[in-house]
């Protein structure tokens, strides 16, 4: 029974990796699915069917009576099966040669943050040597994290670094906040700081730090490439007024030149925060259907981050209490908006408080299907939206 219930679930684990692996490994595929291109997902697609032909097989053959006995090797084995099947894309990722491009290049100042810091020795190696060489390079990680053991994996480098001039500065989160003594007691990882004004700005990382809010919010990735310098006349031919544009499509793409003749294109939005390897390959599929004639175009640089958005895209202003204030929703147009909303919230801590409640007065609600099933709805949405732009 237990090797039944091993070999029966890794059957549908594998067949539904396979699937993915298989339609993000084809670039149309992707692009019309509107999720992230996975160069590598061809060879894993023909692993994850020889995984679960071999379990169909072992069931098969070993139906009633049972003949051969799996045991704690054999679905020991197909857990790391499973695991290289979720881990196999990323090993090409096309950030990892950018990263240490970026190390080598660098000459006045370095900062760098990431959620996992899980360092190999050419990336440890890049580090010290532009600290040696006079950069100043920091490192913004996390004071936790969700897989402790990668956490412990970064610390076990933290002498070689710092020894190397590297500055390492871990985060204390905000993990909630209280009325004390006519003051606000926000509380830390590693302590608490009081204060008579609080403004809560952590957009799509706010967390479970204010769950009213929380609910208002989903975080969505968005992504950036450049393409290799193309002179200043063929980038003028490509955007003869030099102005920033995008489409009129409800999943919109967006475009400028840079001030070194690069063509900057965005605007892959990915909605279910899944695939989010690879974006060059993707997103320059996009800029070759607006622009063919980039088809032969090197991309040099790619980026992207995670954005909050909110129901009905406008931003989401307001107090939770007289002296506590967030700033949050900018849903893409945090650019204009987050210097705008610095401002307002500053002259209402100040007293003036008119023009930030003009924002404050904007409704919004939460996004329907509660904390679990608000994400695979929101993608669903996305996807008839995505069909009509189609359409």
């Amino acid at each position: 029974g237990m090797d039944g219930l091993a070999g029966g679930t890794m059957f549908i684990a594998a067949l539904a990796f396979m699937v993915i692996a298989y339609l993000t490994s084809r670039v149309d595929t992707a692009d019309y699915l509107r999720v992230l291109y996975v160069p590598a997902g061809q060879e894993v697609a023909v692993f994850c069917a020889a995984v679960a032909g071999s379990c169909l097989g072992f069931l098969w053959f070993n139906s009633a009576p049972a003949e051969v006995f799996m045991g704690d090797t054999g679905s020991q084995a197909l857990g790391g099966a499973l695991g290289l099947m979720a881990l196999s894309p990323t090993l090409n990722s096309p950030i990892r040669p950018f990263l240490h491009r970026m190390l080598r290049e660098a000459r006045r100042s370095l900062l760098m943050t990431m959620a996992y810091f899980a360092p190999d020795d050419p990336l440890i190696d890049g580090l010290c040597k532009a600290a040696r060489r006079g950069v100043r390079v920091r490192l913004m990680l996390p004071g936790q994290s969700d897989v402790p053991i990668v956490r412990m994996c970064g610390q076990s480098f933290y002498e070689t670094l710092l020894c190397a001039g590297v500055e390492i500065h871990e985060g204390s989160r905000a993990l909630d906040f209280k009325h004390r003594d006519a003051r606000i007691h926000v509380r830390t990882e590693a302590g608490a700081v009081d204060c008579q004004q609080l403004v809560l700005a952590g957009n799509a990382l706010l967390g479970d730090t204010a769950p009213p809010l929380q609910r208002k919010l989903m975080s969505i990735g968005s992504y950036v490439i450049a393409t290799e310098p193309l002179g200043e006349l063929r980038a003028q031919q490509l955007i003869a007024n030099n102005a920033a544009l995008c489409d009129t499509n409800w999943i919109l793409d967006y475009f400028r030149r840079s001030s070194d003749h690069r063509l900057l294109f965005g605007g892959r939005v990915n909605y279910s925060l899944l695939n989010v390897r690879a974006v060059a390959p993707a997103t320059r599929a996009r800029m070759v259907k607006v622009f063919p004639q980039l088809r032969d175009t090197r991309i040099d640089y790619a980026w992207g981050c995670l954005l909050d958005i909110t129901l009905n895209r406008a931003p989401h202003f307001g107090r939770l209490e007289p002296d506590v204030y967030f700033l949050q929703g900018f849903s893409g147009h945090g650019i204009a908006l987050a210097g705008i909303a610095g401002q307002l919230v500053a002259e209402a801590i100040a007293g003036t408080a008119e023009r930030f409640d003009v924002f404050a007065r904007i409704p919004h609600r939460n996004f329907p299907g509660g904390m679990l099933l608000r994400r695979p709805a929101l993608a669903l949405a996305m996807l008839w939206y995505r069909l009509r732009d189609l359409l």
